[in-house]
């Protein structure tokens, strides 16, 4: 299992519900993603995402991550103006 942060930033007015966006996140999850949990922290314009997924390698499990961030926030109208940085 590895353990994987991921970093949202937004308008900096807005702090989502740390139990909404998770649950945003499990609907967005895939079986291929491999989550077994997340973690999250929420904060006036950033949101800190810690996700443990299983893979083989870090990377991979990376990856896995940043994707399904990308997909939480491209499928979420309320994640509108948010976007995943670069860690």
């Amino acid at each position: 299992m590895h353990m994987i942060t991921l970093h949202l930033s937004g308008p900096a007015g807005e702090q989502p519900d740390p139990d909404q966006l998770a649950q945003a996140m499990w609907a967005q999850a895939e079986t291929t993603d491999r989550v077994e949990h997340l973690r999250i922290r929420s904060h006036p314009g950033r949101v800190d995402v810690v996700a443990f997924l299983l893979a083989d390698e870090a990377e991979a499990a990376r990856a896995r991550a940043r994707e399904l961030g990308r997909r939480t926030i491209t499928g979420t109208a309320w994640l509108a103006g948010w976007s995943l940085e670069d860690t």
